[in-house]
């Protein structure tokens, strides 16, 4: 999930297609989505970082098909979409369901966020 400057949008990449979304920006189209579930991405977050010792870079879990983690490049993606996660000295490989390969060089950033992104997943299921 990315937001397109060029037409305005909040562009969702799925396994079987790209949908857009007309918004201001990722942030008030994220914010939207809790809207739909009685809450919101700020209270979202306090939750988070209440359970949580991570202040930045937060998973935000919005319903049990989709939790966003946030990308060094800006882009949101949805953590139950990963299929195993690589690392190699400085670098991540993340292998998407879809059969889609990212690498990531912010390897400590992406290491901790991933990390309490199964954390908090694991504290929603108990």
């Amino acid at each position: 999930m990315y937001y397109d400057y060029s037409i305005s949008k909040v562009c969702v990449v799925t396994n079987d297609e790209t949908l857009f979304y007309p918004a201001s920006s990722l942030k008030r189209y994220i914010n939207i989505l809790y809207l739909k579930h009685d809450s919101s991405l700020e209270g979202r977050k306090d939750s988070f970082r209440h359970l949580m010792p991570s202040k930045k870079y937060i998973p935000i879990y919005v319903h049990s098909k989709l939790c966003l983690i946030p990308f060094p490049d800006g882009s949101w993606v949805n953590y139950f979409n990963i299929e195993r996660v690589k690392k190699h000295n400085n670098e991540f490989e993340i292998f998407f369901k879809n059969k889609t390969i990212i690498k990531i060089n912010c390897v400590s950033r992406m290491s901790t966020t991933l990390l309490h992104a199964s954390q908090s997943l694991k504290m929603i299921d108990a």
